[in-house]
């Protein structure tokens, strides 16, 4: 079991939504969204086409082995990574 709790966790990451509260890490849920873009910018009021769309599964197991918040956002990076990789792609 982690050291650290799903509140330190979140409030570490600091991931704030349109609505101006703390998103929550362990309950995301992602959508992959594919079209063109023009110079780099998206403007999904265009064509575009939704791909895929899942729950990233995120548990607060993946941070069992964390000894700083430096390993908690080095883990977020890759538990994150991986979440998208089996779930979008």
């Amino acid at each position: 079991m982690s050291k650290y709790n799903s509140n330190y966790i979140n409030n570490l990451i600091g991931l704030i939504g349109n609505d101006g509260n703390l998103i929550d890490i362990f309950n995301l849920h992602g959508l992959l969204f594919v079209g063109n873009t023009k110079n780099g910018e998206w403007n999904l009021g265009k064509t575009y086409s939704m791909f895929s769309e899942h729950s990233l599964n995120i548990n607060i197991d993946d941070f069992e082995d964390c000894e700083s918040d430096d390993d908690i956002n080095d883990k977020l990076n890759e538990v994150l990574k991986e979440a998208l990789d089996n779930k979008l792609i």
